[in-house]
């Protein structure tokens, strides 16, 4: 999207929802809670180990037909699988900036929602990081409403001290623009903070990330 006063624009976007990106086969076999067993294979190798978690996310992106508490557990086994594996050089190596940079996500899952049917999200947010600017974006559109908010990204910091190959921006937003019902936008200056989104998972599709407050969050790429 573009953050100029005159208009902000969302890609790929139809009536009010997005083109789905998803890729899928029926490789793998990580059962779910409504019984099925299918798996999807990725670019980087098919019949790797995580590609059966990684189909249950894929579903859960394509029809939000998986079980938040399956959403959560593939999404969980992702990261133990991506910790056991970032040291090894013949395996899937540690993220870096460049996996989630300079990418539109969709933040479309979050278990840090404790009611449960509201984890997959009512609301259409994306994120993106923007690397030459060195700037964060996060647009929330509910309603009649919408809302930017942009600040500077701080940092960025990969976990070598335990190899597990996770990767935390460190980001403040500092001003909020607001539209309502299509007039505006209505600039605001933000208090300073820090904030920080610790990302374990990254492939062309999907992100898995964490809080700092606690919760797993699922994006998917746009």
């Amino acid at each position: 999207y573009s953050s100029s006063p005159s208009s902000w624009t969302i890609s790929d976007r139809s009536n009010g929802r997005l083109a789905s990106r998803v890729k899928r086969s029926s490789r793998g076999g990580f059962v779910s809670s409504s019984g099925r067993e299918e798996g999807t294979s990725v670019e980087e190798g098919k019949g790797e180990e995580w590609a059966a978690p990684r189909s249950v996310l894929l579903r859960a992106l394509r029809d939000k037909s998986e079980e938040p508490k399956d959403v959560v557990a593939a999404m969980l086994e992702l990261e133990k699988i991506q910790n056991s594996n970032a040291s090894s050089s013949t395996s899937k190596t540690p993220l870096s900036p460049s996996q989630v940079s300079n990418r539109e996500w969709q933040i479309f899952f979050s278990s840090a929602i404790k009611i449960e049917p509201l984890q997959y999200f009512p609301t259409f947010e994306t994120l993106q990081y923007d690397d030459e600017k060195q700037e964060t974006k996060l647009f929330v559109e509910f309603g009649p409403l919408e809302f930017l908010f942009t600040g500077p990204i701080l940092g960025w910091r990969t976990d070598d001290v335990d190899s597990s190959g996770k990767l935390t921006v460190e980001y403040s937003y500092r001003v909020l623009e607001l539209k309502i019902l299509g007039f505006g936008p209505f600039h605001f200056d933000r208090e300073p903070k820090t904030s920080r989104f610790t990302f374990y998972w990254a492939d062309g599709d999907l992100a898995c990330a964490r809080r700092e407050s606690g919760g797993e969050t699922l994006l998917k790429r746009l």
